[in-house]
């Protein structure tokens, strides 16, 4: 603390119970141990309520001065809403990162949980305090996160299932499975996180298996990466209803041989078919994954610079994904101390943290201390199936266009 914010707080001689002053020669030198600094908080709450802005102003001003752009506040949301006029109005220069003492967090999350609400606030806002709602660990906000699951926001919907993947309480899978007709179409990737988040946890995929058994979700509709997801669960009971309801979910050897054989007599003959309707079946069977021609996702390889010519060099990877799987794209199963089921890329990892990206090219933020099991798998991230979805004549469209050396035009 500088000279002046000691004479504030009454600096004295004497230290404060159950505190210590650091002093020297000179007299005290700013540094405050222990209760020494409890003042500071309510001191530094008068002087920004009295003005926030101006003073936020002139730090800004000092930081980027010295060639700062990014601060940690230790203790930011005494400053919220100073922060917040300075960002509404496009005078935050500088990344901040706001800390909030523990003792105030209920009243931050209070605080968070109005502007998800609030149908006038900024998107962008929204959705970072949906993400950080969804990793500390505050049982209060699932009510209201599973209300926003109305909103008519596609992002926050995708972002609030994210975020509740995080609580395990089985309200959540209760009313992902009761929106799922409703407010939850197949558009804007909505099913598919729904999907996701539903087999992610062995209740909610009980409660997801008997919305399909009784056919208010189609079977059909269930891509078979989550069927695969599904089945890391250990529990017997869904172990079973997967048997029922989709019985082996991968082929033999001699299955796939036989396969590619009658694929390749079939896409050898697809004189006149239509690149152009290939390049459509591409982007809904492919392209969140996969890029061709600059056009798609990047959780699997980029397909542009394959050696996409040679027939059986594509067939082998479309019908037996996982006969060769290069080591970046090696699949990852993670099961959490809380009982959660994940598998994907491993996107990012930091010390503390391991970012995966599924099949379905959506992130996942886990903290280390939160995993129990975290190991490769031999499956790969693409499932087996793609061909069964196709007509022959879907087929032959969808090769012409794996297969042309330029993109092609309408």
């Amino acid at each position: 603390m500088n000279t002046t914010a000691l004479r504030l707080l009454g600096v004295t001689a004497s230290d404060p119970p159950g505190g210590r002053v650091e002093r020297d020669a000179d007299g005290p030198t700013g540094v405050l141990r222990e209760n020494a600094a409890a003042g500071v908080r309510d001191l530094q709450a008068e002087r920004i309520a009295a003005d926030g802005e101006a003073l936020l102003r002139a730090g800004f001003a000092d930081l980027l001065a010295h060639g700062v752009t990014s601060v940690h506040d230790i203790d930011g949301y005494a400053a919220d809403p100073a922060y917040r006029a300075l960002r509404a109005a496009g005078e935050l220069p500088v990344r901040v990162h706001q800390l909030v003492w523990d003792d105030r967090l209920d009243e931050a999350v209070a605080d968070a949980l109005k502007v998800v609400r609030d149908n006038g606030a900024d998107t962008a806002l929204q959705l970072s305090y949906i993400e950080i709602l969804g990793q500390i660990n505050k049982p209060q906000v699932v009510s209201p996160l599973l209300g926003l699951l109305g909103s008519n926001s596609p992002a926050i919907k995708r972002a609030v299932m994210q975020a509740l993947m995080n609580y395990d309480d089985p309200k959540i899978g209760q009313t992902i499975c009761s929106r799922y007709q409703s407010t939850l179409p197949a558009e804007h990737g909505l099913r598919d996180t729904a999907h996701q988040v539903l087999a992610s946890r062995a209740a909610w995929t009980r409660q997801f298996l008997e919305e399909i058994i009784s056919n208010r979700i189609r079977q059909q509709t269930i891509p078979l990466d989550i069927v695969q997801q599904m089945r890391l669960h250990d529990d017997p009971e869904i172990q079973k209803t997967l048997d029922e309801l989709w019985g082996k979910t991968r082929s033999t050897p001699e299955e796939k041989i036989a396969q590619i054989e009658r694929l390749q007599s079939l896409i050898a003959d697809r004189k006149g078919r239509s690149p152009v309707q290939g390049r459509e079946l591409f982007k809904k069977h492919c392209g969140v994954c996969h890029t061709l021609f600059d056009e798609g996702g990047q959780t699997g390889p980029n397909l542009t610079g394959y050696e996409r010519s040679n027939l059986e060099f594509l067939l082998l990877a479309i019908v037996d994904p996982s006969a060769a799987i290069r080591e970046e794209f090696t699949n990852y199963q993670v099961v959490t101390i809380d009982g959660r089921v994940l598998t994907g890329l491993i996107d990012e990892e930091t010390a503390t943290t391991v970012t995966l990206r599924g099949a379905n090219n959506q992130q996942t933020l886990l903290n280390k201390d939160d995993i129990d099991v975290l190991q490769a798998t031999p499956t790969s991230i693409m499932p087996d199936g793609l061909v069964e979805k196709l007509t022959d004549d879907e087929l032959r469209d969808l090769f012409a266009y794996l297969m042309a050396r330029t993109p092609p035009t309408e």
